[in-house]
């Protein structure tokens, strides 16, 4: 190789001094030495040439006390040895662990004792993290590298479970560089497919090591569509995370002189359970001093830690919620180094989901506070609706209450497991686009109707009558089908699975309206969303982005249809009640207040 560089350097060389700029650089040198020392052309040549051959000397110097590379070896033990001195490790450390490795092999009664002695170590008060890596490269030199990835996994999340996250920290960087270590050794000793499997252990799941009981990976549902005809396109991360910061510093001042004022006082219902006409009343805000009702007529019951922690969130919130164990927590994937740092994860939950995460151990019992991953689980210690789908409201449309001092927020379904930065998210969908909203469009559904028809048809609310009055009532208070009037809104049904939003007077008025109209009715949102959206004064600005678009930015996983543990997870009330004979009628008479949106409606689908 260094032969190869040579002849490589010298032909350099060579073509260089052909160039006319070399040539010239050579006589500049000659005519400055000349002039400057007074010496003549021939003279300053030897001194040229004196220099290039000392040059050279030092090179040939340098070179000859360069160790020489050993040959790649084959032997298991000789591979654990070279790796270690000349890859992972170097200097005094690499020595010592090649020693510890040969007084290893000559006793081998000390590798079996490295798995309890780094048990010891890592259940100690005050972890000492030299001892506890020396242990760790006897067992990786050992070729124990599962049991030492194991025992460290364990450790990572008592540390977590205890709320030691400098402990977890330093306990993740020994398990960082053991995957390392072990996807190295795969590689040299002709194991590719075990070398991917473990550098996709280290960078793909390194935020949470699930028991194996829980099953999160399971049951994804595939996408239909296999290509992406409309891409969003991504900015620099670090220039991403520079341009937010700076947002979220600016924004401070500007919006407390137009944030919303809310509603204050006790009601028997979190958000008052307001009739319709007090309900609509709000719609037009136009007037700045009018107190808006937005929840919280009753306390939010969680604990004083869990909302000081959700007050001092003041940039990017990431949140989603578990009612009644219906999902599995996941951990986002393809987040940067510095999202870590600058977002919050936060994760609702309520005793059933509590329990199931016990018992497969995953928190623990007697903490206060618990992580999982990144996400901070936030337990609802009493449920505020019957419903455990309308409690999951309250964190999906009442984020900007919830955490009253971020920027900006993303809500994820727990059925989805993000797979782009959400840094990225905000800045392509929300920032780039100046608007104060960004949702997917629905994959099958363009009008507000033929969301309502397929929630009856498929029982995905059990009241039909109560669907029958909502409907009903929003086409007598001025709901339309969609048009091309209605652009830029490019459809009147989202998949409100994600939800970005950037916290204004426009995001915060079109979600606490949201909320009102889901309390009044059900917690099937894409119902009330175009009515909300067509009505409220001032206008929110929203990102309807398409369809593939969604499914590349997070994935989707079956829900929990039942819980062994806990019993069927389907609503003791959800026995489907059927439509009266009516239901096309009013006071048996011809014809429904949605006679006319139905018409029109169904005209347009036939042009």
């Amino acid at each position: 190789m260094e032969l190869l560089l040579s002849v490589m350097m010298k032909q350099a060389v060579e073509k260089f001094s052909n160039f006319w700029f070399a040539q010239s650089l050579s006589e500049c040198v000659r005519n400055c030495m000349t002039s400057k020392y007074e010496i003549d052309g021939r003279t300053a040549t030897v001194y040229v040439i004196l220099g290039c051959v000392s040059l050279w000397i030092c090179y040939v110097i340098k070179r000859k006390r360069r160790p020489r590379l050993r040959p790649r070896p084959t032997n298991d033990d000789d591979v654990r040895s070279y790796l270690a001195a000349d890859i992972v490790h170097s200097g005094a450390l690499a020595r010592q662990r090649l020693e510890d490795f040969k007084a290893a092999k000559a006793n081998p009664e000390t590798l079996d004792k490295a798995e309890k002695l780094l048990e010891t170590l890592l259940e100690r008060e005050h972890p000492d993290l030299v001892m506890l890596q020396k242990t760790v490269a006897k067992l990786e030199m050992s070729g124990r590298e599962d049991s030492a990835v194991e025992i460290l996994t364990k450790a990572i999340k008592r540390a977590n479970d205890v709320n030691k996250s400098h402990e977890a920290y330093e306990f993740e960087m020994l398990l960082v560089e053991m995957l390392i270590y072990k996807a190295m050794i795969q590689e040299m000793q002709g194991k590719r497919g075990d070398a991917l499997a473990s550098w996709d252990e280290y960078v793909h799941d390194p935020l949470f090591s699930y028991p194996s009981s829980y099953g999160e990976h399971k049951y994804a549902v595939s996408t239909t569509r296999s290509t992406c005809t409309s891409p969003i396109f991504f900015s620099d991360y670090l220039d991403v995370v520079k341009e937010i910061k700076n947002l979220i510093k600016d924004s401070s001042s500007a919006e407390e002189s137009s944030a919303l004022r809310y509603m204050q006082g006790n009601a028997e219902s979190f958000g008052g359970n307001l009739s319709i006409k007090a309900r609509f009343s709000y719609f037009d805000h136009q007037i700045d001093n009018t107190q808006v009702p937005c929840g919280f007529l009753k306390k939010f019951p969680t604990s004083d830690s869990d909302r000081i922690a959700m007050e001092k969130c003041e940039g990017v919130v990431v949140v989603s919620a578990i009612f009644n164990d219906h999902d599995k927590i996941r951990q986002p994937k393809g987040i940067g180094g510095k999202t870590v740092e600058e977002v919050c994860f936060f994760m609702f939950i309520d005793e059933v989901t509590m329990k199931g995460l016990e018992d497969h151990g995953m928190i623990g019992r007697e903490s206060k506070e618990h992580k999982i991953g990144v996400w901070r689980i936030v337990k609802v210690v009493k449920e505020l609706y019957e419903s455990p789908a309308m409690n999951g409201i309250i964190p999906k449309y009442l984020v900007h209450r919830l955490f009253p001092n971020s920027k900006f927020s993303i809500w994820v379904d727990a059925k989805l497991q993000l797979v782009v930065d959400p840094l990225l998210l905000i800045h392509s969908l929300v920032i780039s686009q100046n608007v104060d909203m960004a949702i997917s469009k629905h994959p099958y559904f363009l009008h507000t109707m033929e969301e309502a028809m397929a929630t009856a048809r498929w029982k995905k609310w059990w009241d039909i009558n109560a669907l029958k009055h909502q409907m009903e009532t929003y086409c007598e208070h001025g709901l339309q089908p969609w048009s091309p009037t209605k652009l830029p809104y490019a459809s009147d049904v989202p998949d409100s699975a994600v939800i970005l939003r950037r916290h204004g007077v426009g995001s915060n008025l079109f979600s606490c309206l949201m909320f009102n109209e889901l309390e009044a009715f059900n917690p099937r949102d894409q119902l009330a969303f175009a009515f909300v959206r067509d009505k409220m004064k001032p206008n929110v600005t929203i990102n309807m982005f398409e369809v593939e678009v969604f499914e590349q930015l997070a994935l989707e996983f079956r829900h929990n249809l039942k819980n062994k543990r806990h019993g069927s997870l389907l609503s003791t009330s959800a026995r489907t009640k059927r439509a009266h004979p009516g239901f096309l009628y009013v006071n048996a008479t011809c014809c429904s207040k949605c006679q006319k949106y139905l018409l029109t409606m169904w005209d347009q689908s036939n042009h």
